[in-house]
């Protein structure tokens, strides 16, 4: 296990063992057992109450109260999951490990569903380093709440090796209700922990997510500079895309597909009109027309092309020289009009126009961007980026 593996591990153990434990009482929705049909708290089984009373010894802290009223929880229902889970915590509150290692042997023998029980194993299975195991029982607590609250700590915990990137990848090519959140709710992770996923996403394959499911993991990875691993994520769950542009064809756009930095992105003002129609089974064109007073940026996609001499090439159908000439491009990390040009007739891979661009040293991720002059109806497809050799 790495350094970073072991200090995820002990975090968690940490929260279950003490008082952090405090705080999960709510996650567990252990509270809420207090609040239901209150014609129930005189039935023998009327397990509300006394769920309510651990959960606030729990949270105090007070490890004599929680262990006694965790005891009458299990002798009230004794076949009761969550009682012995419940039990098996408040055990590790009064630093009981070998009591508790029991409790949740029993739990996990009487079903799947209980939080803590899963939690525990978890744990249990990360210190043993059985990654795969590890990775069910976080795959079992993720399937029954999806958006535990701190679930990006407990995947940190895993994904910090590459056995668990692997074990979760398993997992994850089940298509579990959790799989969304795992590329979509990426806001607060680090570098590293962006930069697993990456790798986890890439290990699950295609097929398992749809473009925009993924746009917030590849826009927080180009954010973080980490364009390559933005491009693998995006090529894993974007599949079909040869060359250095995404979706040349225009494809995913017709089909509402524009959703990451790496996608194309139209601007929504009310003076541009565009439209996406097709020409072929997998195939394109894109329509604009300006009516505002001044040129505008129409469209753009990131790319990771990196430094070096460029050609953007592209084609467009039915337009006239005189519209043709209207429409701009440029290539660099500078969102700047003035560095935009009209691209020149051209014969290269079917593209009727062309221009080259030289990328410079300090632009890792230059942006492919479309300017539109008004009162000019252009038509745009087949576009493409190709390296120049020796420029």
């Amino acid at each position: 296990m790495t350094a970073r593996a072991a200090s995820g591990f002990w975090r968690i153990t940490g929260a279950l063992a003490c008082i952090g434990y405090a705080g999960m009482a709510l996650l567990f929705g252990l509270d809420r057992e207090g609040t239901g049909d209150q014609r129930l708290l005189g039935w023998a089984y009327a397990t509300g109450s006394g769920f309510a009373a651990t959960s606030a010894a729990v949270t105090r802290g007070d490890a004599g109260a929680a262990l006694a009223q965790a005891r009458a929880l299990v002798r009230q229902d004794p076949a009761n999951p969550r009682a012995i889970g419940l039990f098996g915590v408040t055990l590790l509150l009064a630093q009981q490990a070998d009591a508790a290692r029991d409790a949740f042997a029993l739990g996990a023998r009487l079903g799947w569903r209980d939080a803590a029980t899963q939690r525990y194993e978890f744990v249990q299975a990360l210190q043993a380093g059985d990654a795969a195991r590890a990775a069910r029982h976080l795959d079992a607590l993720l399937r029954q709440t999806p958006d535990l609250a701190d679930r990006d700590s407990l995947l940190a915990a895993i994904l910090a090796y590459e056995q668990g990137r692997a074990a979760v990848a398993t997992q994850l090519q089940g298509d579990p209700g959790w799989a969304q959140g795992f590329v979509s709710h990426v806001g607060a992770l680090d570098s590293d922990d962006l930069a697993a996923r990456a790798d986890v996403v890439q290990r699950t394959g295609t097929g398992h997510w749809a473009c925009t499911d993924a746009a917030p993991l590849i826009d927080g990875l180009l954010g973080r500079g980490a364009g390559a691993d933005a491009n693998a994520v995006h090529r894993t769950v974007c599949p079909g895309d040869g060359g250095m542009i995404h979706d040349g064809d225009f494809n995913r756009l017709a089909a509402g597909g524009g959703a990451s930095a790496l996608d194309w992105n139209l601007i929504s003002r009310g003076d541009l009109v565009s439209s996406v129609n097709p020409v072929s089974a997998n195939r394109h064109v894109l329509t604009l027309a300006l009516a505002s007073p001044s040129t505008v940026m129409a469209l753009s996609q990131v790319t990771t092309a990196g430094p070096g001499t460029y050609r953007i090439s592209w084609r467009m159908p039915d337009t006239s020289a005189h519209d043709a000439a209207a429409l701009l491009v440029s290539f660099d990390c500078a969102n700047d009009l003035g560095q935009a040009i009209a691209g020149s007739t051209m014969q290269l891979h079917g593209a009727a126009y062309g221009a080259q661009f030289v990328v410079g040293s300090t632009c890792m991720a230059p942006v492919l961007r479309f300017w539109l002059m008004p009162n000019h109806p252009v038509n745009l497809a087949d576009v493409r980026i190709d390296p120049v050799s020796g420029g």
